[in-house]
C-alpha cells in the first residue's frame, strides 16, 4: 500500500491492487481469486470466478471496502507485460490484463455512485525490460502507454493532478534514467501529457523523511511526483502523513509537492 501527497490542498491514498493474481493469468496458471489477500470476505464462500459479472462485482466490494476505510483510490497493477510470456519467447508481450483490469474497476464504479474513490494504473514493467533489451522496451512503453492513456484517459475515474492522469511506476531507478527521459518526452510527442509518479525504493523516505538526492536527482528531473511504499491496516495507511523532511527538501530543490 503507498501513500503519496499531491498538494497541500489534498492528500492521495492509495490502496496497490495487483490484480495479476486473479484467474487465468499467472505465471503458476490459474488461481482462484480467493487466493489474494485482498478479496473481501464477504464474497460467499467457495464462490468461484470466470464470469465478467463476477469479476465486476468481485472489483466493486473491494472499491467499496476501501472506500469505506478511508482510501479515495485504488492503484490497478495488471503488469504492464504478459508473465507467461517470459518463460516462454514465443509467446509475445501485451497490457491485456492491465487493461482489463482497469475496465473491470471502472465498471466496478458505477455501481457505487456516491463513493469517491478514484484508479490510477500502477505500472510494472521491470522483468520484461530485462528480458527485451532497452530499444525494444522504449517502443513498447510508448505505445502500451499511449493504448491505455486512449482506452480510458476520458474517464473520470482515472484520478488526475492538474487535469493530467495520473500513472504510478513501479521500481523506476532500477532502469537507467535515459529509459524514462525517452519515454515521457515520446508519450508527450504523441499528443499525451500524464502526471508521472515515481517509485522511491527506500522505506527510509516514508519512516524518517531521508532521502538520498544523489541516488534520485536523475529521476527526478523527469518525474512529476514522488511516492513510497508503507504497509498498514487500511484505516491507519489512509491517515498516514508523509514526513515533513522529505517534503521540504523537494519542495526546495525541484519545486514540486509530493
Amino acid at each position: 500500500m503507498i501513500s503519496a501527497l499531491l498538494s497541500a490542498e489534498e492528500k492521495m491514498t492509495c490502496a496497490s491492487y495487483m490484480g495479476w493474481y486473479t484467474p487465468y493469468n499467472t505465471g503458476r496458471g490459474a488461481v482462484n481469486p480467493t487466493d489474494f489477500s485482498l478479496i473481501p470476505l464477504s464474497l460467499a464462500p467457495g464462490e468461484k470466478g470466470g464470469s465478467r459479472e463476477f469479476e465486476i462485482s468481485m472489483h466493486r466490494e473491494e472499491l467499496n471496502l476501501l472506500a469505506a476505510s478511508g482510501w479515495n483510490t485504488i492503484g490497478v497493477d495488471g503488469l504492464f507485460y504478459d508473465h507467461a510470456a517470459l518463460s516462454n519467447p514465443e509467446k509475445k508481450h501485451s497490457i491485456k490484463r492491465q487493461l482489463e483490469l482497469m475496465e473491470y474497476f471502472s465498471e466496478a464504479a458505477k455501481g457505487l455512485p456516491h463513493a469517491s474513490i478514484k484508479m490510477v494504473p500502477f505500472i510494472e514493467f521491470l522483468a520484461a525490460y530485462k528480458q527485451m533489451g532497452h530499444d525494444a522496451s522504449v517502443k513498447y512503453y510508448i505505445e502500451n502507454t499511449e493504448l491505455m492513456l486512449n482506452r480510458f484517459g476520458s474517464s473520470d475515474f482515472w484520478r488526475r493532478q492538474d487535469g493530467r492522469p495520473i500513472i504510478l511506476v513501479y521500481a523506476v531507478n532500477a532502469f537507467p534514467a535515459e529509459f524514462w527521459k525517452t519515454v515521457v518526452s515520446g508519450i508527450k510527442e504523441r499528443g499525451h501529457n500524464p502526471f508521472w509518479i515515481m517509485a522511491a525504493d527506500d522505506l527510509n523516505i516514508a519512516l524518517y523523511g531521508v532521502c538520498d538526492e544523489a541516488k534520485y536527482k536523475d529521476y527526478l528531473d523527469v518525474f512529476d511526483g514522488v511516492y513510497s511504499f508503507g504497509c498498514s491496516a487500511p484505516p491507519l495507511s489512509a491517515t498516514l502523513i508523509p514526513a515533513p523532511k522529505l517534503a521540504d527538501t523537494l519542495e526546495l530543490h525541484y519545486g514540486r509537492d509530493i
